[in-house]
């Protein structure tokens, strides 16, 4: 696979999370839940390398392991601290939109690349991908609220 969990670059996670999260067992278990999504987002990243072509997307790629470290903490977080927590959805919320206009982007430049090769189906391919990472957005927006 990609990297692994202790090998992400935490730079954006909060600062209360990074400095209590780490060695609480309590914390620690993933339910379920956490899991799936974590599957949901690593198929995501594998369609955005897929995707990268010519423009690098090594970036957009690592924010969304990124998201899915975060992702996971907030979940375990949510469980004690719901108040809290209400700004961390929000956050993610924020961060998966950030995201999804990124990724937007790369697709537009990778359409402009390719309408000049004159290469359709690569085109329709890119945008059926893009609408896939919006669907999973929704998914995860939902999961997010309950």
């Amino acid at each position: 696979g990609g990297m692994r969990r202790q090998e992400l670059q935490l730079t954006h996670v909060p600062v209360k999370i990074t400095e209590s999260g780490a060695g609480n067992p309590a914390l620690s278990e993933q339910s379920e839940e956490v899991k799936c999504l974590m599957e949901e987002l690593e198929g995501l990243k594998t369609k955005i390398v897929v995707l990268q072509g010519n423009i690098p997307a090594e970036e957009l790629t690592n924010q969304y392991l990124l998201l899915a470290e975060i992702l996971q903490q907030e979940r375990q977080y949510s469980k004690s601290l719901h108040a809290e927590t209400e700004t961390l959805r929000n956050e993610i919320l924020d961060r998966i939109k950030s995201l999804e206009s990124e990724a937007e982007d790369l697709c537009w430049k990778r359409n402009e690349a390719i309408a000049s090769e004159n290469n359709d189906s690569r085109v329709r391919a890119l945008e059926m991908s893009l609408n896939s990472m919006r669907a999973e957005r929704f998914k995860l927006e939902h999961a997010l609220v309950k």
